[in-house]
């Protein structure tokens, strides 16, 4: 059995039918659910009842090398795969319509998109409408099966992509998940799934979301999600729209409506805008408490979570409270004037000077004794000690080695802090001060807190005063139980706040770029949360720059990571900053065995990871330059595109779907066919209803070689590799000298990688339309120790050394994020992976801050704001 610790082992045999696993970067995410499988199969599981849903194949192929290591050969018999895999798998096996359809990969969809918008007009020499506008139509459809509606500008694009794959006999990459949705009432007939596993659940889209609990609903079968919440309010809640009418949440159109909102800065509310704001909308189910907030005669709810605008109460400055705060895996109750005599704010005055990492309050009191005797209750309730987290000049006793001696003796705290913040209806999720807030230091200040976080007298809420004034009204709390009611959630563009029964809340939804609301915070409150903390992948100042960057996002899980190795190189920074460093000098750091490998990283494994690509390219040239052997995630995707590749695969594909009519429009000038020829043969193909390959050999009867091998072979079931030769033969003998050798060598190596028998053509290709950047990494020891990736393909994978490359203002963070709070967050979060992908070594690396192009136009970009944040948290 998989060795654990106490916050992964009461994870792992969670008995909640939903449970939801909120892990830390190097907390062995993989390792928990791996040991949930060996449960699982402990406790009568059949490995047939168990589906493992991972984000890349690479990490499903880890998964199961490690679980048949655990468990032996009956790991095969588990389903495990990404969401497309596992869904091109079940319509195979359980689909007969749609089993011999072509999958169209990415490069394939756009390829034939482009040649539908030629087709129709809306490509000419420019995209009418516009890329954008279409590529959204098409991002809505895959990730939450929505279509254009009667007067999108998107909708006849749409139809007509959506008819052609039909005509082809084809899938697209998201089709896939939207035929398996349709197929889970077909699968609950014939499969027997008990148990649902999902790895990176903050990456489901809506979609894949209602495919886990449709499976979940249709097989009764639970789920475990492992993951990385957000803020809702009840039916009957009062939303201000822009033309100063009331509608209740429920009744909320995105298409019709539009929302009033205040200013996004945190220290500018005050007065509305006319103007209004569209919006996101998502509902969920909710059982548990609901927090009553009232202020100056009005009065809204919402779950605990949600955020809100407050600034002090005037009734605060004299009281006292009682708090727990956290260090590492150190916590400790105290108490404290709330407010100092200069008017800060005691406690995160208390809490910086300690080096605390946060804090929540347990009790409002208005007598310093008071505060001092239920201090020493908390304390002795749950045996969390009082000594401060540093030593105090003030008492001679409590240096630090008496300090660590003492917290080594009372040993890990963290069941304890649960149990007493459970007891207090506060969450570990919902601090009220977290590390390098600065809002909390005056009076007057504005800055944001959960609702679990209100306590009598204490705050102040923003309160809509007709059309466009806003008055701040002491806001006091209630909580009740609920069972099972129906709870809202906004994400408002830009401004990010709306009005929610005359009092002004945060925004509800934390969205990434490019994608939906994030269905992971709209769904947690129906899971039974475990938190682990516990970094055992990187050394501790790795552990603290990622930490120290990420406690900068406000919507955020409140997950302080803490590094359980020692620093194994005790006279080397493990974190560094390094400026100026443009290509040609991260080459050299990587040449340079004594600054970055050699006695450090024995095993002489680096990465490079950068935002964008075009950073990456350059750095590849001038590796292979250098002669230093290296692996670029992103170049085999890249040849994939290229013509050669491109025109073999449709050779393939005919041979596999002969209805493929893109396919044989890629290769039909190898096969001798003119313009005029194929316009007669689209004719013609439409007449008779058959494919375009059909009516070209019913011209054609004689056809080449390959039209001999179309109509004499099944290419779906023809077995690799040998009709793999076969067929690679018989296209170089019509495609006019292109050099198909990277694609060969390519092909040839995911069959000698693959040892399962049974190989055919048709699998090949299905591999080929799901192929992921995280495809081209190989653990393989004979493979390169120096790699290339994005930050994105880099996500779950770990490196002894990391060098991070461009960290500068307008390149990461990027120029779009830079006045934009919601991507900002998004931005932070891609630096936060970033970081903990480095075991050892961390190089944060800032390219010269000013530069001359060629055409003699300097260009500034200052240092990265994630480079401060990181240093100094």
């Amino acid at each position: 059995m998989t060795t654990l610790d106490p916050q992964q082992q009461a994870a792992v045999e969670s008995t909640a039918n939903k449970t939801m696993v909120i892990a830390g970067a190097g907390s062995g995410k993989t390792r928990v659910l791996i040991a949930r499988i060996e449960h699982l199969l402990s406790q009568g599981a059949s490995p047939f009842e168990i589906v493992a849903l991972t984000f890349t194949r690479k990490a499903a192929g880890e998964m199961k090398t490690r679980l048949e290591a655990a468990i032996g050969r009956k790991a095969r018999h588990i389903t495990m795969g990404t969401s497309h895999s596992i869904a091109a798998e079940m319509i195979r096996r359980y689909d007969p319509d749609r089993a011999g359809n072509t999958i169209y990969g990415p490069i394939e969809t756009d390829l034939v998109l482009k040649d539908v918008a030629m087709e129709t007009g809306v490509y000419k020499k420019a995209w009418k409408p516009a890329r954008g506008v279409i590529d959204k139509a098409f991002l809505d459809y895959a990730t939450t099966t929505a279509r254009p509606k009667e007067g999108d500008p998107a909708l006849d694009i749409f139809n007509a992509f959506q008819f052609r794959c039909r005509q082809n006999r084809a899938l697209t990459y998201d089709d896939l998940l939207v035929e398996f949705h349709q197929l889970i009432p077909t699968l609950a007939k014939y499969l027997n799934w008990k148990h649902i596993l999902v790895d990176e659940c903050q990456d489901l889209t809506p979609l894949q979301w209602n495919i886990i609990n449709d499976i979940s609903m249709f097989f009764d079968a639970s789920i475990f999600a492992v993951g990385d919440l957000d803020q809702c309010q009840p039916a009957g809640t009062k939303v201000l729209l822009a033309d100063d009418t009331e509608i209740n949440i429920e009744e909320l159109d995105p298409s019709v409506h539009e929302l009033r909102v205040y200013d996004k800065h945190d220290a500018l509310i005050c007065g509305g805008h006319n103007k209004g704001f569209h919006f996101s909308i998502n509902s969920r189910k909710y059982s548990g408490a609901i927090c009553d907030i009232s202020a100056g005669g009005k009065q809204t709810a919402c779950t605990g979570n949600h955020k809100w605008w407050v600034k002090w109460s005037h009734r605060s400055l004299n009281k006292n409270v009682v708090y727990l705060m956290k260090q590492g895996d150190r916590f400790r109750v105290g108490w404290c004037q709330l407010f100092s005599k200069k008017g800060n704010s005691h406690l995160s005055v208390r809490c910086r000077l300690e080096n605390a990492d946060a804090a929540w309050i347990l009790g409002v009191f208005d007598t310093k004794k008071d505060a001092s005797v239920y201090e020493q209750i908390i304390s002795v309730r749950f045996g969390i000690p009082t000594i401060m987290f540093r030593p105090n000049d003030g008492c001679g006793y409590y240096d630090k080695e008496a300090i660590d001696y003492i917290f080594s003796e009372v040993g890990p705290l963290s069941y304890a802090a649960l149990k007493c913040l459970s007891e207090h209806g506060k969450d570990i999720s919902n601090p009220f001060w977290i590390k390098n807030l600065k809002t909390h230091r005056g009076a007057e200040t504005v800055f944001g807190v959960t609702a679990d976080n209100f306590e009598p007298d204490l705050f102040k809420v923003p309160v809509r005063e007709g059309r466009r004034n806003i008055r701040w009204e002491d806001a006091s709390i209630s909580k009740r139980i609920v069972i099972d009611i129906v709870v809202y959630s906004l994400d408002v563009e830009k401004h990010h706040t709306y009005i929610a029964d005359g009092i002004c809340t945060r925004n509800s939804i934390y969205s990434f770029r490019g994608a939906v609301p994030d269905y992971m915070l709209t769904h947690c409150d129906d899971f039974i949360r475990y938190l682990l903390e516990t970094n055992y992948r990187s050394l501790p100042g790795i552990v603290a720059a990622g930490n120290n960057v990420i406690r900068h996002n406000r919507i955020r899980v409140d997950k302080t990571s803490v590094a359980f190795r020692e620093n194994v190189f005790p006279n080397l920074p493990s974190f560094r900053v390094l400026k100026d460093v443009d290509s040609a000098a991260i080459v050299d750091m990587i040449g340079a065995d004594l600054e970055i490998t050699g006695e450090i990283t024995a095993e002489h494994e680096v990465a490079v990871l950068a935002r964008n690509h075009y950073l990456l390219k350059k750095v590849s040239t001038l590796l292979t330059d250098a002669q230093i052997d290296h692996t670029y995630a992103g170049a085999k995707n890249d040849m994939l595109r290229e013509l050669p590749a491109v025109t073999l695969h449709s050779f393939l594909r005919l041979c596999v779907n002969p209805n493929d009519n893109f396919s044989f429009m890629v290769i039909r000038k190898l096969l001798g066919v003119s313009d005029q020829q194929y316009a007669e043969i689209r004719l013609d193909a439409t007449r008779r209803r058959v494919g375009h390959l059909v009516a070209w050999m019913i011209q054609c009867p004689l056809g080449t070689g390959s039209g001999f091998f179309f109509t004499s072979n099944s290419g779906k079931e023809a077995m690799l590799p040998e009709a793999m030769s076969g067929l690679i033969d018989l296209f170089q003998e019509i495609s006019s000298g292109l050099d198909i050798t990277p694609v060969v060598k390519f092909a040839d190596a995911w069959i000698d990688s693959n040892e399962y028998e049974g190989l055919t053509i048709k699998n090949y290709l299905d591999y080929l339309a799901l192929f992921d950047v995280q495809d081209e990494l190989t653990s393989d020891e004979d493979a390169p120790k120096v790699t290339l990736s994005t930050i994105h393909a880099a996500k779950g994978l770990e490196f002894k050394t990391v060098i991070v490359a461009g960290l500068n203002e307008g390149i990461f963070p990027g120029r779009r994020a830079v006045d934009d709070d919601i991507e900002l967050e998004a931005e932070r979060n891609l630096a936060y992976v970033a970081f903990t992908r480095a075991e050892d070594r961390l190089f944060l690396t800032v390219r010269p801050e000013r530069t001359v192009d060629a055409k003699g136009i300097e260009h500034v970009n200052q240092v990265s704001r994630f480079v401060g944040e990181a240093m100094n948290g």
